[in-house]
């Protein structure tokens, strides 16, 4: 098969870059996501153009192999390029908002948004000390991690505004283009306009039905759904200040992960717990100081036993 796949690459050598260019012009559109319906519209007409060359339909899966090997490695490989370059154009931006380091997990659709609470924090109070630490993708809106001195006289209530602002403006945002859209449920949750939609496979009965996930509560056999345990991390978070404070927003997908695979005896716990924690690193990327695990280990310790407590109570 190696060798057919050869001989097919050399044959349709010119046919090939034509579709790999089409598709890669037809996927531009889409934010570079993989788009299965675009690639086969592109790819049937490849092998339509073939129709006379000396080949069987059982190298039509070899040359699907041979176009996919030259035309997703571009597209990663471009998609990656433009979303580094316009964070990294947001970080310089708003050097004394946004974290050096900031992660941002979500696409380039969104950082409108972020520029513009970048724009509100910038007339907060000094005193507050106002700092983006990362944004992330959660559910199909966009939840920022915003950090500041807690003490100060309206700095929580001011940044738990700003944040619900910008989570419930993100669900009628396009994540891909920052065009108008709305909440889509398949697979997973995603907040896209009409045209990106093709990013799904397929949806649930129930997409259309809801405009915010927090209000969504699937059925039993649907995967996805927001959970009380994230929603209790979140507000733990913005109750806490300083080093705390930056735990639970660096590792919080983590920890929710470490309750809920939780299903080993009370006597086991402190063993499965410090496992886990020997895998984390810290934003330097070295394991976690003394310090830091000692306050993880009694949090997940807190977190697991109470979810004990509710699993006991059903």
């Amino acid at each position: 098969m190696t060798d057919r796949k050869s001989e097919l690459a050399t044959m349709c050598r010119l046919e090939i870059r034509r579709t790999v260019t089409l598709a890669q012009i037809s996927m531009a559109d889409y934010g570079y996501h993989l788009v299965m319906p675009v690639f086969d519209v592109e790819f049937q007409a490849m092998i339509d153009r073939l129709d006379d060359a000396p080949f069987t339909e059982h190298d039509i899966p070899a040359l699907q192999e041979i176009v996919m090997e030259e035309l997703w490695p571009r597209l990663r490989k471009s998609h990656a390029k433009q979303r580094d370059a316009a964070f990294d154009k947001l970080i310089a931006d708003y050097p004394e908002i946004v974290v050096h380091y900031a992660n941002f997990a979500f696409d380039i659709g969104w950082i409108p948004l972020v520029r513009d609470a970048c724009e509100r924090m910038r007339t907060y109070p000094r005193a507050w000390k106002i700092r983006l630490d990362c944004g992330k993708e959660k559910f199909g809106y966009l939840d920022l991690f915003v950090s500041c001195v807690v003490a100060e006289r309206g700095a929580m209530a001011e940044v738990k505004r700003l944040r619900e602002e910008i989570r419930l403006r993100s669900l009628a945002t396009c994540d891909i283009c920052g065009g108008s859209g709305r909440l889509r449920l398949g697979g997973y949750a995603k907040t896209v306009c009409d045209k990106h939609s093709a990013i799904f496979e397929g949806f649930h009965e129930d997409d259309g039905l809801w405009a915010d996930p927090w209000r969504w509560r699937g059925t039993t056999d649907v995967p996805l759904r927001v959970t009380a345990l994230g929603k209790q991390i979140d507000d733990d978070t913005w109750q806490r200040r300083g080093r705390e404070q930056e735990l639970l927003i660096e590792f919080g997908a983590a920890i929710e992960d470490v309750v809920n695979g939780a299903v080993v005896k009370t006597e086991y716990l402190d063993d499965y717990i410090a496992k886990e924690l020997d895998g984390w690193r810290t934003t330097a990327f070295v394991p976690l100081p003394e310090r830091d695990r000692k306050f993880l280990h009694g949090y997940l310790c807190e977190l697991i036993d109470a979810e004990y407590e509710r699993v006991k109570g059903k």
